[in-house]
C-alpha cells in the first residue's frame, strides 16, 4: 500500500507542518462528501457537469480548492476562455453591432460602419443593427438569454439534447463560428483576450498557453489584419496585463490548423507557424491540430506537411491533440504513437494512450505529460462516470499529467477549479491529497513552454526572503562587489523584477532611505526603492511616543531631516545646541568664541537624545550630550546633582567596525558609542542606560524587516506566508550576532520566551519595545527561522576565529558587539560561510528548491 500511494501523482513529495494540516483538512471533508454522495446518490464526478454543476458550487471542497494556486493552464482554446456572459452583455451591447438568424435558429454577429456588413452568411437573414433590434422586444432579458445558450452547450436534458458524438461535435464547432463574429473584432479581440486573463487570474491561474486558429480579426470599415497582428496584440495586451498584475507570469500561443484541411493547406500552415515563431519567439510556443479526431486526417496522413521543419532544420515544437477518441484499433487511435514519434511536447487529451502500452512507456520515458481535460471528455460524450477516466490509470503510476479546462465557457464553467475538482474529488481516488493538488501544479510549470526564468517565476510563490546587508557585502565604500549584479541577476526575471522579497539592511544611518536606494540602483543596476531600504534608524518611525517630545538629534549628513522624516516634530541638532551654548564646545581653539556670549534665551528644554550614528567632530557631540545628560536637558543652566536614571537615550548602530575601500576596517558608530558610555560613567561613576539600541544586531530591527518583507510580498501578490529569512552579511558582530539573536527570538517566541541572548538592557533586543511599536498590531510573525549567510568580501576572511567565552575578549580574538548584548560564541557563528553574496544567492535557492 505504501509503495503504491508513493508511486502516484505527488506521492514522494514532502508537505510542510502548515500544508500536512491542510491536507488532513481537505482529506476529510472530501471523505464527509463521498459519504453523504453514497447516501443521496448524487456524487457529481459520476454526474454530467451540466447537472452536477449546481452540486459542486455548494461544496466546501471546491471552495477551497477555488483558493488554491493552480500554476498554469496548458490546454484552452482562444475563443473559448472568457464567460460568454461577457460577450453577450458586454461585447453585443457595442454601437455598430449586427446580428443576422440562421434558418436552424442560430445567429451570427458583425460589427460595421457606415454600411451593414456584407456579404451575408448563407442561410441567414438580413442583418439587423443589434441596438435596434432590442429597442423593438418586449422581452430583452430573455433574448439575451437565448444569445448566451447560443454560446454554449449547456442544457437541461444533454443526453436529449447530444444523442451521438458526431451531433454534439457539429454544435460545438458552431459555437465557435458564433463567438468569432464578436470576438474577431478588433476592439473586442484585444478586450476579451485580457478579460480572459483576469477570469483565470482570479481562478488563481498565473500563466496560460492558448490554442490559436488565428482568423483574421477586423475594423469596423471591414480592414482586416494578418496573424502577425494578431500574435503582437497577444503579446501586447499580455505585457499590459503583467505590468498591472506583477505575479502573473504571461500567455503563450500555440498555432493551430484545423486537421480536416488537406496536405497542402497543413503544409501552408506550418510554413506560417515558423514564420511566426521567427518572428515571435517569446509569444509563439508553437503549432498543433484541432478538430474533431474522429472526423480528421490522422497524424500520419500528414506527416509530409508535419515533417517539413525537421527537414528544413527549423525547431517548431509541437503539442498535438492525441487520443480523443473511443475507437481502438483505428489510424485515428493510433495518434499518441504517431504524436510522440514527431516529437510533441504533450500529448492532448490522450485518453487512448492506456490502449498503447508502447506508447505510454515511451511518453514516460521521455518524461512526456497528458494535458487531462475531464469535463470537457465528459461533455463531449468521450467518458460519462469521470470515476473511469482513463488519466485515474496514469495518475496511480505517477504518469505526468497536467489538468485543463480545455473550452470552460462552452462547458458552463469558468476557470480551471471545476476540473481540478473532479480529478481530486474522483479521478485521483481517495488517496488523492494536497500532493497531489501541488505536484498536479508544479507539473503545470515544469511542462509548459516558459523559459526557465518564467518557470521560476510562476512556481509556488517564495515562501523566504533576503536581508543583505550593504557595506561589505554589496559595495565597498562607492565601489560594487563584483559578486553583486551576478547575485539580483539571478534575483529577477527578465524584465528586471524581484521573484523573492529583498530588504537592504544596513547600519548606515547619515542619509535617506531614498538616497541609499539610488546608490543601490545604481550600484546593483536595478531599480530599489525606498520601501526596501532599512537604515539603522528606519525603526523609529514607528517610535511614536517620542515624536511629539523636544529630542537632541547627533550623527552626520542631513539629521534633522533625517529625523522629521521619521516622524518627530521637534528636533535640535548638535550644531543648533553649539550656537546656543558656544561656550560649552571648547576643545577646539579655533572655535572658541572670541568674547563673552550673551546668555542664550528661549531655547526649549530636551526631553530625549537620538544618536544616528558617528558624528565628524567627534569631541564636540561626546561634550555636549554629556552637558545634556548631566544637565536633564537644560545645558545653559546652573550645575545640579545628575540626574538619574537620566533622559531616554535611543542610539542606531551599533557596529564598532566598519569596511570601506581601505584595506583595515574603520571605525564605526559603536566606537563612538563605547567613548560615551565610558565618559558618562566615569564622570558620573554609573552606567549610560538606552531607551532602545536600534539597527543590527537589534531584534527590533529584524522584526522591522520581516514586517517590510511580509509587506513587499503582499503587493507582488505573493499569497504564501514567508516562513524563512537569509540573512547575507559579511560581519559576524552585527550580521551574524543579529540574524542569529533573531532566529532564537522566533524560536522563543513561539513559547512566549523573548529575551534570548540580552544581557542587561532586554529592550536593547527589542521584545519589550513592540509596547511601542505599531509592529505589533499587524505583524504576527509567520517566519519559522532566519539563517544568516557569511560572505568573504568585507570585514570577515576565513581565517578569522570566534572567541570560545568572554574572557578571551582581551585576546586576539576579541568581542566587537555591544556592552549590553551577552557574548554567546554561537550567535556569531553562521549558519553558513560562503565566499561572496552570489554564492550566497545560489546556497539559500538551493535549500528552497528554487531555480
Amino acid at each position: 500500500m505504501q509503495e503504491e500511494r508513493a508511486r502516484q501523482t505527488g506521492g514522494n513529495l514532502v508537505l510542510s507542518r502548515q500544508e500536512e494540516q491542510l491536507s488532513t483538512k481537505l482529506v476529510n471533508l472530501k471523505k464527509k462528501e463521498v459519504a453523504t454522495a453514497i447516501t443521496t446518490g448524487q456524487f457529481p464526478p459520476s454526474m454530467h457537469f451540466f447537472r452536477a454543476k449546481s452540486l459542486i458550487d455548494q461544496s466546501t471542497v471546491f471552495s477551497i480548492l477555488k483558493h488554491m494556486p493552480k500554476g498554469a493552464v496548458l490546454h484552452l482554446h482562444d475563443y473559448a476562455m472568457l464567460s460568454v456572459d461577457w460577450l453577450v452583455y458586454n461585447a453585443s451591447y457595442l454601437p455598430d453591432c449586427y446580428i443576422c438568424f440562421t434558418r436552424t435558429g442560430t445567429v451570427r454577429f458583425r460589427f460595421s460602419k457606415p454600411h451593414p456588413p456584407h456579404p451575408l452568411p448563407a442561410q441567414c437573414s438580413q442583418w439587423v443593427l443589434l441596438e435596434t433590434y432590442r429597442k423593438e422586444l418586449h422581452n430583452v432579458t430573455e433574448f439575451d438569454s437565448s444569445l448566451l445558450r447560443n454560446l454554449t452547450l449547456v442544457t437541461d436534458a444533454p443526453e436529449l439534447a447530444y444523442p451521438s458524438q458526431a451531433f454534439i461535435w457539429q454544435r460545438f464547432e458552431e459555437i465557435f463560428l458564433i463567438a468569432s463574429g464578436l470576438i474577431c473584432y478588433a476592439p473586442v479581440f484585444k478586450a476579451y483576450f485580457y478579460q480572459g486573463l483576469l477570469e483565470l487570474y482570479e481562478d488563481n491561474v498565473q500563466y496560460v498557453e492558448i490554442r490559436a486558429i488565428l482568423p483574421a480579426v477586423y475594423e469596423l470599415d471591414g480592414t482586416q489584419h494578418n496573424k502577425s497582428w494578431s500574435v503582437a496584440t497577444y503579446q501586447e495586451v499580455t505585457r499590459q496585463f503583467v505590468k498591472e498584475h506583477p505575479d502573473f507570469v504571461g500567455a503563450k500561443v500555440i498555432f493551430t490548423a484545423h486537421r480536416m484541411l488537406n496536405v497542402s493547406q497543413i503544409k501552408e500552415a506550418i510554413v506560417t507557424a515558423m514564420a511566426l515563431r521567427a518572428q515571435f519567439p517569446d509569444t509563439l510556443a508553437g503549432f498543433d491540430l484541432v478538430g474533431d479526431e474522429d472526423e480528421g486526417h490522422s497524424l500520419w496522413d500528414l506527416k509530409d506537411a508535419l515533417t517539413i521543419p525537421y527537414s528544413m532544420g527549423v525547431s517548431l515544437p509541437y503539442f498535438f491533440h492525441a487520443g480523443e477518441t473511443d475507437w481502438q484499433g483505428t489510424s485515428v487511435d493510433n495518434n499518441v504513437l504517431d504524436a510522440l514519434l514527431l516529437n510533441t511536447s504533450r500529448i492532448g487529451h490522450g485518453l487512448a494512450l492506456i490502449k498503447h502500452p508502447v506508447a505510454k512507456s515511451l511518453s514516460l520515458k521521455r518524461d512526456i505529460p497528458v494535458e487531462v481535460c475531464p469535463i470537457s471528455n465528459q461533455v463531449l460524450l468521450l467518458v460519462a462516470d469521470l470515476r473511469s477516466h482513463p488519466a485515474a490509470d496514469l495518475m496511480a503510476e505517477g504518469h505526468p499529467i497536467v489538468i485543463s479546462p480545455d473550452d470552460p465557457p462552452i462547458f458552463g464553467a469558468k476557470g480551471v477549479s471545476y476540473d481540478f475538482y473532479e480529478v481530486f474529488m474522483a479521478i485521483g481516488g481517495m488517496n488523492a491529497d494536497l500532493r497531489t493538488l501541488k505536484q498536479l501544479a508544479l507539473n503545470s510549470i515544469k511542462y509548459s513552454a516558459m523559459a526557465s526564468a518564467e518557470k521560476a517565476k510562476a512556481k509556488e510563490p517564495p515562501a523566504f526572503g533576503f536581508l543583505f546587508d550593504v557595506d561589505g557585502v554589496l559595495v565597498r565604500g562607492s565601489q560594487p562587489v563584483p559578486a553583486a549584479r551576478r547575485a539580483f541577476q539571478r534575483l529577477a526575471d527578465g524584465s528586471g523584477r524581484l521573484r523573492v522579497p529583498v530588504v537592504f539592511l544596513t547600519n548606515a544611518g547619515n542619509c535617506l532611505r531614498s538616497e541609499k536606494a539610488q546608490e543601490l540602483s545604481r550600484a546593483l543596476g536595478m531599480q530599489v526603492s525606498p520601501e526596501q531600504v532599512i537604515l539603522s534608524h528606519s525603526p523609529l518611525q514607528l517610535f511614536s511616543q517620542f515624536h511629539q517630545k523636544c529630542m537632541l538629534v547627533a550623527g552626520q549628513g542631513p539629521v534633522e531631516e533625517i529625523a522629521h522624516n521619521l516622524g518627530f516634530k521637534h528636533v535640535v541638532t548638535i550644531e543648533a545646541l553649539r550656537k546656543a551654548y558656544p561656550l560649552l564646545d571648547m576643545v577646539d581653539l579655533s572655535r572658541r568664541p572670541k568674547e563673552l556670549p550673551p546668555p542664550s534665551t528661549g531655547f526649549p528644554t530636551i526631553e530625549g537624545v537620538i544618536l544616528f550614528g558617528e558624528p565628524v567632530r567627534w569631541e564636540t557631540s561626546l561634550q555636549l550630550i554629556t552637558d545634556v545628560l548631566l544637565s536633564n536637558g537644560n545645558p545653559g543652566a546652573e550645575p545640579q546633582d545628575a540626574p538619574y536614571p537620566h533622559l531616554p537615550v535611543i542610539a542606531c548602530n551599533m557596529d564598532l567596525l566598519w569596511m570601506a575601500e581601505a584595506k583595515m576596517p574603520r571605525f564605526g558608530h559603536g566606537t563612538f558609542l563605547l567613548c560615551l558610555e565610558n565618559i558618562y560613567k566615569k564622570v558620573t561613576g554609573r552606567e549610560l542606560k538606552y531607551e532602545a539600541l536600534i539597527g543590527k544586531p537589534s531584534t527590533v530591527t529584524y522584526r522591522y524587516a520581516e514586517y517590510l518583507i511580509k509587506q513587499q510580498a503582499e503587493k507582488q501578490g505573493w499569497k504564501a506566508p514567508i516562513r524563512r529569512l537569509y540573512a547575507v552579511g559579511d560581519n559576524p558582530m552585527s550580521d551574524v550576532y543579529g540574524a542569529n539573536l533573531y532566529n532564537n527570538y522566533l524560536k522563543s517566541a513561539q513559547q512566549n520566551q523573548v529575551q534570548a541572548g540580552v544581557k542587561r538592557n532586554p529592550q536593547a533586543a527589542g521584545p519589550q519595545m513592540e509596547n511601542y511599536l505599531e509592529l505589533r498590531k499587524d505583524c504576527n510573525s509567520s517566519v519559522e527561522s532566519c539563517d544568516s549567510i557569511l560572505v568573504c568580501t568585507g570585514v570577515y576572511h576565513h581565517d578569522q576565529g570566534v572567541p570560545s567565552k568572554t574572557e578571551q575578549c582581551t585576546t586576539k580574538e576579541v568581542f566587537h558587539g555591544h556592552r549590553d548584548f551577552c557574548f554567546d560564541p554561537s550567535l556569531v557563528e553562521a549558519s553558513y560561510i560562503v565566499q561572496d553574496v552570489n554564492d550566497a544567492v545560489q546556497l539559500a535557492f538551493k535549500k528552497e528548491n528554487w531555480s
